[in-house]
C-alpha cells in the first residue's frame, strides 16, 4: 500500500497513458458558428495478465465559453481485465459494450452518457467464441441487463453470429427481452452481403422486430481502379413497428444525424474513394420515412440525409474531416452546415 511493495507480489508492471483531441468547428444553418472541444485521457496498467484502465472523458463544451460548459467531466472506462487460461478473458468495471454489428439491441460504444458497470466474460476457441455479460442500468430504472453473443459456423463460407438480451428489473417484474442474428458472406471477390435482424419483447407492450442488410462493392477489384480503392455500400433497413417501443440503448439509427432509433424504414448508399494517399473522398444518402410520431414530426413524415466530405490523414492516426451536411425533415426546406473536424489520438 501507498506505493510500498508488498510481500510475495510482483511489482514488475507496464504503465501507459494515452488519450485523443476533438476539435470540430461547425457553421450550421440558423446559428451561429462555434467550436466544440473534447478531451480523453486513459491510464492502462498492465501487471501479469491483468490489466487496470481508466479514462477520463471531458465533456464537450463551448471554445471560448469559460462561463458555462455542456456535461461534465467522468470517467467512461473504469475496469480490471483479466485475461485467464484456456481462451477466457474476464473484464469487470466501468466499460462500453455492443451487441451486433449495428447495436440494435444494446449499444452503448456510440453514445457519450450511457456509462455501464459491470462484467463481461469472453471465451474463444478457433472459430468459436462466446460472450456473457451483466450490466447494473441507472438507479432510476432499477434493473441489471443481461447479455449473451455467440460466433459460430452455421452453414460453411458465412460468418454467424447470434445475441440475446435481457433486461431484468430488480422489483421481480416482467423482463424485456430480444434475441438477433446477422449472417455475413463474400458472394464473389469484391461483393460482400450481410444482413442483421433482430426483434424485442418489452414488457406490458407490443413486441416490433428491426433488419439491416447490405451490399459492400469492393470497386477498386471489380472494376481494376486499385489506386482509386473506390468502395460503394448499398443498404435496405427497417426499424420497430408503428406504435411500438424500441430498445432503450439501441444506436439503430440514421446515417449523419441518428436522432431515430426504432422508428424508421429507409434506404442509402456510400461511396468512397482514395484521392491521393493521403485524401480520402466520401459522399453518404440516406432517405426514409417515420414511423411513431415525435416532437419534432408526425408519422409518416420523410427523412432525407446527405453528408459529402474529404478527410486529410495527418498521420500517426491523426486526421482532418472536411464536410457538408442536409437534412430535410417531413419535406421541410431543411436544415445544412459546414463542419471541419480534427481527431488527434496520442
Amino acid at each position: 500500500a501507498f506505493g510500498l511493495p508488498i510481500a510475495g507480489v510482483s511489482t514488475d508492471h507496464n504503465v501507459a497513458v494515452t488519450g485523443d483531441t476533438v476539435f470540430l468547428y461547425s457553421a450550421e444553418s440558423g446559428f451561429v458558428p462555434y467550436v466544440l472541444f473534447r478531451n480523453r485521457v486513459q491510464f492502462t496498467v498492465r501487471v501479469g495478465s491483468l490489466t487496470a484502465v481508466s479514462r477520463i472523458r471531458l465533456e464537450t463544451f463551448d471554445f471560448g465559453d469559460g462561463a458555462s460548459t455542456l456535461g461534465t467531466t467522468e470517467f467512461d472506462f473504469a475496469y480490471v481485465e483479466w485475461a485467464a487460461s484456456w481462451g477466457f478473458n474476464l473484464r469487470v468495471g466501468r466499460q462500453l459494450f455492443k451487441l451486433g454489428p449495428n447495436g440494435l439491441l444494446f449499444d452503448t460504444v456510440d453514445s457519450a452518457g450511457d456509462y455501464f458497470d459491470g462484467a463481461r466474460l469472453l471465451w474463444t476457441g478457433g472459430s468459436l467464441s462466446m460472450t456473457a455479460a451483466v450490466f447494473r442500468d441507472t438507479p432510476a430504472l432499477a434493473r441489471d441487463i443481461w447479455a449473451f453473443a455467440a460466433r459460430f459456423t452455421l452453414v460453411p463460407g458465412w460468418t454467424t453470429r447470434a445475441y440475446y438480451y435481457q433486461a431484468r428489473p430488480h422489483s421481480g417484474a416482467a423482463s424485456s427481452t430480444g434475441w438477433e442474428l446477422d449472417l455475413g458472406r463474400t458472394l464473389v471477390p469484391g461483393v460482400r452481403f450481410a444482413v442483421d435482424y433482430a426483434t424485442y419483447n418489452p414488457a406490458g407492450a407490443a413486441s416490433s422486430s428491426a433488419w439491416r442488410a447490405d451490399v459492400t462493392f469492393d470497386l477498386g477489384t471489380l472494376a481494376g481502379m486499385r489506386s482509386l480503392a473506390p468502395t460503394l455500400q448499398v443498404f435496405s433497413k427497417d426499424y420497430g413497428a408503428s406504435g411500438a417501443p424500441g430498445p432503450a440503448y439501441s444506436q439503430a439509427e440514421t446515417t449523419t444525424f441518428g436522432s431515430f432509433s426504432w422508428n424508421l424504414r429507409s434506404w442509402g448508399a456510400g461511396l468512397q474513394v482514395k484521392l491521393t494517399p493521403a485524401w480520402r473522398g466520401y459522399v453518404k444518402y440516406e432517405s426514409g420515412t417515420i414511423k411513431n410520431t415525435t416532437s419534432t414530426l408526425a408519422a409518416g413524415g420523410s427523412v432525407v440525409e446527405w453528408r459529402v466530405g474529404a478527410q486529410y490523414a495527418l498521420g500517426r492516426g491523426a486526421t482532418v474531416d472536411i464536410y457538408y451536411d442536409r437534412q430535410h425533415l417531413g419535406g421541410s426546406t431543411g436544415t445544412q452546415s459546414f463542419n471541419i473536424e480534427l481527431n488527434y489520438p496520442w
